[in-house]
């Protein structure tokens, strides 16, 4: 598992609601099992764990499903960080923030 998944090894991850990344972003994925988050499509995951601003793309920017994170949880070494405080703004994109762009990734 950790060599399908080398930026997250070790990670430390928030569980959060979903929340849209930008207003080009509408979804994302499980890194894991690839299952669908979003904030209003229909049987799509609401929450989840998500990379915090220690991340090297950002906060919220991998989301792993709580099934997932169960099951990889030690194997990947994932650490649950306890901070109730927004991980970036709603609506914007942590690169945005800093000035540049979040590089779309393909989805289905």
């Amino acid at each position: 598992m950790t060599e399908d998944l080398p930026g997250l090894v070790d990670a430390k991850l928030a569980h959060r609601p979903y929340r849209t990344y930008s207003e080009s972003w509408g979804h994302d994925h499980c890194e894991v099992c690839q299952r669908g988050f979003s904030e209003d499509h229909p049987g799509d995951l609401q929450e989840g764990y998500t990379t915090t601003r220690d991340y090297k793309m950002g906060a919220e920017y991998c989301w792993v499903c709580d099934e997932c994170f169960a099951t990889h949880r030690d194997t990947m070494g994932w650490r649950v960080v306890e901070d109730d405080r927004p991980l970036r703004p709603a609506g914007l994109a942590i690169d945005e923030s800093i000035g540049g762009t979040k590089t779309p990734r393909l989805h289905d």
